[in-house]
């Protein structure tokens, strides 16, 4: 299954170190409000858009995101907006969003990175994890246009354009 990039690094993650087939991630909401910068007043609310792979959706809450695809989570963490640049960080992503392969429930860093190897003969090294799955929770920027009830952001090219529900 391919999926089509909303999110600058979020897309399919290779899996040659798992020989598995991952799936892109969607993210949804956190509760957690972060201490740092936080998204203006008027991002906050319900967002979706049509993909190639169904509808995604972005929770924006006063600096937590969380994402989803056709109403299943793939994602949350933080979220900033400053001038028009757009900035996500994930701190935890979803099982579901791994294609089936692990327990459907919010993984961090540390515990995918258990889950993957429990899976494996031999544990990935710290790089090797890296290098597979560390794009997940690297902070993402894109540009950022709002008018009226549509959100565009261009992540390194591709753009995707929510609107307000």
């Amino acid at each position: 299954m391919s999926h089509k990039k909303f999110w600058h690094g979020w897309g399919s993650v290779g899996a040659a170190a798992v020989a598995l087939s991952i799936v892109t991630l969607s993210a949804g909401c956190g509760d957690n409000k972060p201490a740092g910068p936080k998204t203006p007043p008027e991002l906050n609310g319900t967002w979706s858009a049509a993909t190639a792979d169904g509808v995604l959706s972005l929770y924006i809450n006063d600096g937590a995101f969380e994402m989803r695809m056709d109403g299943s989570p793939i994602g949350k963490g933080t979220c900033s907006a400053s001038g028009n640049t757009f900035a996500m960080t994930a701190d935890q992503i979803h099982g579901y969003m791994m294609g089936g392969l692990f327990e459907l429930k919010w993984y961090t860093k540390d515990e995918l990175k258990e889950a993957v190897n429990a899976m494996l003969p031999t544990p990935l090294t710290d790089a090797k994890f890296e290098e597979q799955f560390g794009d997940l929770f690297k902070p993402q920027k894109g540009t950022y246009v709002l008018n009226g009830n549509t959100m565009s952001i261009a992540w390194e090219g591709d753009t995707q354009v929510f609107t307000r529900q």
